[in-house]
Parts: C-alpha cells; structure tokens; sequence
C-alpha cells in the first residue's frame, strides 16, 4: 500500500474502526471486524505481518467466531514463521467454518511444510472438494 491512495485507504480503514489518532468525530458504534479484516490484508499486501496480525487479532476481540479472522491470522503467524501457531489458527477456522476452502488448503500447506504428507493430502482434497479452484491445493 503505497503513496497517496494507500495512504487514503488507510485512512478510510482506521476511520472505520475508530483507531486515527488525533480526529475528531471519527466513526461511533462498534467496531468494524470487515475493516479490521481489510487493514490486516492491506497489512500483509504490503509485507508487514506483525502488523497485520495484530489486526486480525482486533477483527477476533470485536467477533472471537469469524473464522475468516482465524484463516487469515494463520497467514500472519506463517509469515512470521510460527508455523504451530498458523496450524492452530486453521484448526481453529475450520472448526468454525468446516466449508471454508482456503483455511483447509492453508492447513494442507502446514501440514505438509511440518512434514505430514497424509494430512496434508487430507486437507487438500478437502479444500479442492469444497472449492475446485481452490488455490494453494
């Protein structure tokens, strides 16, 4: 996310959760999990994974049962290299959200990066059954 219209969709995403330091009249009400979901992408789009998990983490105070939260958080932590963390974050979207095709494909990939080829083949079939293009699988 770089120059001027990174720097205003950044904006727009830290008014919508109420987190730009120094503005009056931001945004009330609750936060917004899509947004916190959105700065944690934008976050990882541009190569800052501590910062992106703590978005995530955010996005998972605001609803602890948005498994696209979980899914992505494990993107994070894989990034950081805490690949037990990254297992335990897709375990965790999955039990959430067992259609989510792309938490299992991230999970194959785990597996298979820890070294266990049949639980990785597990996961991968499941994520190519649920989703055919599933990515990653």
């Amino acid at each position: 996310m770089s120059g001027w219209r990174g720097a205003m969709r950044l904006k727009s995403l830290l008014l919508r959760i109420g987190t730009l330091p120094g503005v009056p009249g931001q945004v009330g009400g609750p936060p917004d999990v899509a947004a916190f979901l959105q700065l944690g992408e934008a976050r990882l789009a541009a190569g800052d994974p501590g910062r992106a998990l703590a978005a995530y983490d955010a996005a998972l105070r605001v609803d602890p049962a948005c498994a696209k939260a979980h899914c992505n958080r494990g993107v994070a932590l894989e990034r950081l290299g805490d690949l037990a963390g990254a297992l335990e974050a897709y375990d965790q979207a999955i039990a959430l959200d067992p259609g989510l095709a792309r938490a299992w494909a991230n999970r194959g990939n785990m597996h298979a990066a820890l070294g266990d080829v049949p639980a990785a083949a597990a996961d991968r079939a499941e994520a190519l059954r649920l989703d055919p293009g599933a990515g990653g699988a």
